[in-house]
């Protein structure tokens, strides 16, 4: 019911962008780069877990990004590749790829690591693990009602940056808690995480698209979609691989809360050097969307 209610609404919103004539379809393109991604998943998903060899594991990620590789010096030829790199020369839409694939594998990590340090960390029930994650989803949609006064008001760089190390120290945050941290403390710093996460995530996602032509909006969009996935499949594997890593450096060979901690504060380091990225971004990054220099300019005028 929500995939329909979604599809309503695209095709009630949003205007459909033709054209005259359909590029033909980059068939080994497509091929080589979809049999190249799903490998990098496929080993990244399963990077530390334990369920196959390392030595496979490492086997499918060289495969991967071989013709991931493969791919790229071929899509340089192609008047119209199945996924156009070039729209990365679009310093918003760079930005919201580099910068948003570095924070979503903070976020990515935190998917796994979050409900497992709950449970087999801290000994809590599936049940009552659910019933404290799931303060993030409130949090999220809390923050759709401020999402757009927000940008008009700071704009996107501003926002991206300050928002970026408040999401990190909630995450570091993370790693402090304990068994005997009360509920309460628990839920809320999870409802604030959801809360500046979800603000992240819609920043970095309209931003990308503010400065792309109608017509080259379906490539960006896939770009994004790929990259988006493709990062969220790294936090994953770090995730695991730092749980692991951090088991193997204490001589144990069951988890205990100090991996999580270790865990939560090496993902919420990388997530953190996003800011770097979004700091470099023109004061009126996204404008066109966002009304934050068209705010600043009337707020100028009126003192």
């Amino acid at each position: 019911p929500i995939g329909m209610f979604g599809f309503w609404l695209a095709t009630r919103f949003i205007e459909e962008t033709e054209t005259e004539r359909p590029p033909p379809l980059d068939f080994f393109g497509w091929f080589i780069l979809g049999l190249g991604l799903a490998s990098c998943v496929f080993g990244l998903e399963n990077l530390g877990k334990g369920l196959m060899p390392t030595s496979t594991v490492l086997t499918w990620l060289g495969f991967g990004a071989v013709l991931v590789v493969a791919y790229v010096y071929r899509a340089r030829t192609l008047t119209h590749p199945i996924l156009d790199l070039s729209l990365m020369q679009t310093p918003t839409l760079r930005a919201s790829v580099t910068g948003g694939s570095l924070f979503r594998i903070g976020v990515g990590a935190y998917t796994i690591a979050m409900p497992m340090m709950l449970q087999v960390g801290f000994g809590l029930t599936p049940l009552r693990s659910g019933l404290l994650t799931f303060a993030g989803a409130t949090g999220a949609i809390a923050m759709r009602t401020m999402a757009n006064r927000l940008v008009r008001w700071f704009g996107f760089r501003n926002l991206l940056v300050a928002n970026t190390i408040i999401s990190t120290a909630l995450a570091a945050a993370c790693g402090l808690l304990t068994p005997t941290t009360p509920s309460v403390t628990i839920l809320l710093l999870i409802l604030v995480l959801g809360f500046s996460r979800s603000m992240q995530f819609t920043c970095i996602g309209t931003m990308g698209f503010a400065d792309i032509a109608p017509a080259a909006m379906s490539q960006a969009t896939t770009l994004t979609a790929t990259a988006q996935q493709i990062s969220l499949s790294v936090g994953v594997g770090v995730a695991a691989q730092v749980l692991n890593t951090s088991m193997w450096w204490r001589h144990e060979d069951h988890l205990q809360p100090i991996d999580f901690s270790v865990t939560f504060w090496v993902v919420g380091a990388i997530a953190a050097t996003s800011a770097l990225i979004f700091a470099r971004l023109a004061p009126d990054a996204g404008s066109s969307v966002s009304g934050h220099s068209k705010r600043a300019q009337s707020h100028q005028k009126g003192v």
